[in-house]
């Protein structure tokens, strides 16, 4: 499905915004981003950590988001990556000022289509070793991406 976004910006943990994960596989892909502030950054993992993963959703969490997502469309982003597990239990298209792309949605594809494709070329399914390489996950990312992006 095209959808010909340019701009995404990146949310998730402060470990996932503050890789290259995102930014690299994006890259390759001729396509720019933005990451949240040194402060957004800080009580979006805040409320990841300490609410999400508990089981806590807050209205104030929303509308933090709801900020960010804002600001970040206001800075030309045209979409934005649920770059962690817990994000979609309290955004997502309906709620977000940006059309959302959740990773683990996204993921979940990439490998499918991976997995069949090798399955009709007669190749092996990956072991767990070889998705642990990190350019193995990098592809699958890009793959991913691509899916949704263009």
């Amino acid at each position: 499905m095209a959808r010909g976004f340019k701009r995404l910006a990146i949310t998730g943990t402060r470990w996932l915004i503050d890789s290259e994960v995102y930014p690299d596989a994006l890259a390759a892909l001729g396509l720019a981003y933005i990451r949240p502030t040194p402060e957004e950054r800080d009580e979006i993992n805040r409320i990841i950590m300490e609410e999400l993963v508990c089981g806590v959703f807050k209205a104030e969490a929303v509308a933090h988001f709801q900020r960010v997502y804002a600001r970040m469309k206001d800075a030309g982003c045209d979409a934005v990556v649920l770059g962690c597990t817990e994000i979609p239990l309290i955004m997502n298209d309906a709620n977000s000022p940006l059309p959302t792309l959740a990773s683990t949605r996204l993921l979940a594809r990439a490998a499918l289509r991976r997995a069949v494709a090798r399955r009709l070329y007669g190749k092996p399914p990956l072991s767990s070793k070889h998705w642990s390489n990190m350019a193995t996950r990098r592809e699958v990312y890009s793959t991913q991406l691509k899916l949704q992006i263009h």
